[in-house]
């Protein structure tokens, strides 16, 4: 998975957003739903962020959980905050996930900044 966001590409840069704003919105200890996320990251498409949501559940332990009063809505926890919604990793599960948000994010934030100098003709 780490050499699928070094490598860059559409899918892995969508990833990379959820997990920047999961990161927030998890931080603020707000619900971290699919609208939640849009709001965070407004130039996510729905289907990407679907896609991505349902990847990250799969590969990077993302943990769905139903939005309490409204059980056909789902939650999302990054795995580095998996004690708030009272998962508990091991130690190297953590340390893997981790890893592979951080990636994720460095990912991210060197995508945008040569996307910044090519807009601007650096």
């Amino acid at each position: 998975m780490k050499s699928n966001y070094l490598a860059g590409g559409r899918k892995p840069v969508g990833q990379a957003m959820i997990i920047r704003a999961l990161r927030a919105l998890n931080a603020r200890q707000e619900p971290a739903t699919a609208g939640a996320i849009r709001r965070q990251e407004p130039s996510l498409s729905r289907s990407t962020l679907m896609a991505g949501l349902a990847s990250l559940v799969r590969t990077a332990g993302l943990i769905p959980k139903p939005l309490e009063g409204a059980p056909s809505i789902n939650t999302y926890t990054l795995a580095t905050y998996s004690h708030r919604a009272g998962v508990n990793l091991s130690e190297t599960d953590l340390r893997y996930y981790t890893r592979m948000e951080n990636a994720a994010l460095l990912m991210l934030s060197e995508h945008e900044q040569a996307k910044a100098a090519i807009a601007h003709g650096a």
